[in-house]
């Protein structure tokens, strides 16, 4: 009976390896540059292992095939997200399709496994907008409300507010230099960076406006909220340093130098379990820890990759995900991600993604983890990996 079972599941493996090395091909995406990088001998944390991989298509007012910068994961609908600062708007929504449907710009299979480790799953990806959105840096979604709030910057200058239920904007708030959003379900306050003029814009998800615009440090540009601390953490480029707010008052409350390598924080991720914040430093190439209850930098992490850029926490195995966009300055050639053991603060492994990845996302449920990126081949790519081992 074991030997039964073993050919089953080699035979399946080999099924579900070899529709996803198809849809890798149909979809354009090179399999070298997705190939799994080896663990670390003595990784204390699971590599997340490529699932699926696809090109999105989208197009854009610049050409080509657009880039996916903006991505993020409603938990308790299990939708996708996704932005590209050319102008469409996409969600990647639960769908079932049948594994040889044919690849086009509109339909795209995300990911396909063996049961019983994960459900045998395709998606629909559907453009919510073609022409509003322009600009789009950065997205957050309220698994509360079901919106999805889009910081779009110069021209547009908007928050879209896309209602998931219906997959259409159902609100555009007025909002300058608008470069990313986190949002908080539990008091339904939305951050928004606003790089130029060095704010941060506070809007209430009931009335749909701006309530608020907290001054933080120059060139703000990556918000996350720790729901628990109710602590607002955002990285300020331009300047060098972490801006604190505190949700309650709408105030800093402390101001944190990060990296030796001039102004370059990026990235964030906070884990409420372990209260730590981590910063990317993309010239420094380096992340910085930071202690929530000291509001000070911890620890440095030398960055085994090349410029970090944004990053994500899997709080359930206590482990950091950090994509890192360029191999030389100026260029977005990099192909791998940092899996940061939280335990001890290094480096316990990295793995492989499209070349110049600009935005990352998480499932904590199911321990999904989705990539996005789009140079320097200019496709809007996305890879799904499983996290959990």
């Amino acid at each position: 009976m074991q030997q039964k079972n073993g050919a089953a599941n080699a035979r399946a493996h080999h099924t579900q390896s070899s529709f996803r090395i198809r849809l890798l091909r149909a979809a354009g995406v090179s399999l070298l540059a997705l190939s799994l990088a080896a663990p670390a001998a003595a990784a204390s944390k699971p590599i997340p292992v490529l699932i699926n991989a696809f090109n999105l298509s989208w197009g854009g007012a610049g050409g080509g095939n657009g880039e996916v910068v903006g991505l993020g994961v409603d938990p308790n609908t299990g939708n996708v997200y996704a932005s590209d600062p050319h102008g469409p708007i996409n969600s990647i929504t639960s769908g079932s399709l049948p594994q040889d449907i044919d690849i086009d710009p509109d339909v795209a299979a995300i990911y396909t496994a063996n049961p019983p480790t994960y459900p045998e799953s395709s998606v629909l990806v559907n453009r919510i907008s073609a022409t509003a959105g322009t600009g789009s840096q950065g997205l957050a979604i309220d698994p509360k409300t079901q919106t999805v709030y889009i910081a779009c910057d110069a021209p547009s200058s908007t928050v879209y507010v896309v209602s998931e239920i219906t997959n259409s904007i159902i609100a555009s708030i007025p909002v300058s230099d608008a470069r990313a959003a986190a949002a908080d379900p539990d008091t339904g306050k939305v951050f928004v960076t606003q790089y130029g003029p060095g704010t941060v814009a506070v809007i209430d998800e009931k009335t749909q406006s701006v309530t608020a615009t907290i001054p933080v440090g120059s060139g703000p540009q990556v918000p996350v909220v720790d729901t628990v601390s109710k602590k607002v953490y955002v990285t300020n480029y331009a300047g060098g340093t972490v801006s604190v707010i505190d949700e309650k008052t709408n105030n800093v409350i402390a101001t944190i130098p990060v990296g030796t390598g001039g102004p370059n924080p990026y990235g964030i991720a906070v884990d409420s379990k372990t209260g730590k914040v981590y910063v990317s430093n993309y010239f420094d190439e380096t992340i910085s820890v930071i202690d929530e209850k000291s509001e000070r930098v911890i620890a440095v992490i030398p960055d085994t990759g090349f410029h970090p850029l944004k990053s994500i926490a899997g709080s359930s195995t206590g482990t950091v995900y950090v994509v890192n966009r360029a191999e030389d300055p100026g260029a977005v050639d990099g192909t791998t991600a940092l899996v940061i053991d939280e335990s001890t603060d290094t480096v316990a492994g990295t793995f492989n993604v499209f070349p110049g990845p600009r935005s990352i996302a998480i499932d904590q449920k199911s321990g999904l983890l989705f990539v996005g990126g789009g140079a320097p081949n200019d496709a809007a790519s996305v890879a799904v990996y499983q996290t959990k081992p």
